[in-house]
């Protein structure tokens, strides 16, 4: 490597390092124009292959590549500026072959990821794995309920189910993530595990859902419809015949969609028990990295994993929060989403298909790529 180039110093043997097969100079941008004359001037061939690496391994990665005799007119044409590094050598001309860092499919987009902070970093590792630089910005905040008494009622009910007075539930319904963690950790905070569910029926809203089931529970769902929605779960647990004269306890957030009660009511169910085992909040402000991105137009897409983030980010964007997304595209997890979404006369660019993450991730994979 080569140091010192930048300052223009004359120590440097350029002699010595126009015989080296490869050289590597650190920073020296401003001065890349006398450096490429230098080595030609002591013998490198002017049609050398070199490049320049700006912000190399990071998300905003920017290469050029030429010649000796060309590189630094296309390094100016480019707009390169530092931190870079000038590489010159035949090893150059393998970048076709040996480049993978910036063929990843979401390289040198920004996206901003809306979930709650407990839940973002998930999807946040995912995105930079395909190569986008991520600004999470949640909206949201998972708060427990003011009072557990309803919560802790009927979790430790699912425990007597032998007693011929019990009002146990024939189905437990979870229809997110949130909802599972939290019923694991009360359930043992209150002393009790996942054998209290034996016996009683799991349905759950989406994959994700039921993994997590899996996962914390060690026990598979008894129901989980492919389309990831509270009406597909109502449809099938229909067509299966389990509503009528069945008792049914939704663990969820405290502003779930009313259709799935109105469903299971609508079909003759004995009791719907729709119980809030989280509270959503929207979060005091959004963080000034998003706020920064999202004024300089530098900000690509926006994702929202549920209604309560779209609803959420226009209320912290302010009355002009249309205005203030010109531009921006917006991914959308799934249906209801992209309804809500609308209703705020946002038109979302994607929606995934499957309605999850991994969906939602192959959606922006292959979406528009440039800004609009």
């Amino acid at each position: 490597q080569a140091r010192g180039a930048a300052a223009g110093s004359s120590d440097i043997d350029y002699a010595a390092l126009a015989r080296l097969p490869l050289v590597a100079f650190y920073m020296g941008i401003k001065s890349l124009g006398r450096i490429c004359a230098k080595l030609i001037e002591h013998g490198q061939p002017p049609d050398t292959p070199a490049a320049v690496i700006q912000w190399g391994t990071m998300p905003r990665q920017r290469t050029v590549t030429g010649t000796l005799a060309d590189l630094p007119q296309r390094v100016i044409d480019a707009g390169i500026t530092a931190p870079a590094i000038t590489v010159v050598g035949r090893v150059v001309s393998l970048r076709e072959k040996l480049r993978w860092f910036d063929n990843r499919p979401l390289f040198g987009q920004t996206i901003a990821v809306t979930r709650t902070r407990q839940q973002a970093s998930e999807l946040s590792a995912a995105l930079e794995a395909l190569g986008a630089n991520v600004i999470e910005a949640p909206t949201i905040d998972i708060v427990p309920p003011q009072n557990w008494d309803e919560v802790d009622s009927i979790l430790r009910s699912l425990g007597n189910q032998r007693s011929p007075d019990a009002q146990t539930p024939d189905w437990l319904v979870f229809t997110s993530t949130n909802a599972v963690e939290i019923a694991r950790r009360r359930l043992l905070e209150i002393g009790l595990d996942a054998r209290v569910l034996a016996g009683v029926r799991i349905a759950a809203v989406g994959q994700a859902t039921a993994r997590v089931i899996e996962q914390l529970f060690c026990i598979q769902a008894d129901l989980c419809p492919e389309e990831f929605v509270a009406e597909a779960l109502a449809d099938a647990l229909q067509a299966r015949g389990e509503i009528a004269g069945r008792r049914f306890v939704l663990l969820r957030a405290d502003i779930g969609r009313p259709i799935l009660v109105e469903k299971l009511r609508q079909g003759g169910a004995t009791d719907v028990r729709d119980v809030a085992i989280y509270h959503t909040r929207i979060v005091d402000a959004l963080p000034p990295a998003f706020l920064d991105a999202l004024a300089a137009r530098s900000l690509d897409w926006i994702t929202f994993t549920s209604s309560s983030t779209a609803k959420n980010l226009a209320a912290l964007l302010g009355a002009d929060y249309r205005k203030r997304l010109t531009g921006v595209k917006l991914a959308s997890i799934g249906p209801v989403t992209t309804a809500t979404l609308r209703d705020l006369q946002l038109e979302p660019t994607i929606e995934a298909s499957p309605h999850t993450i991994e969906g939602l991730l192959g959606a922006l994979s292959h979406g528009p790529a440039a800004r609009e």
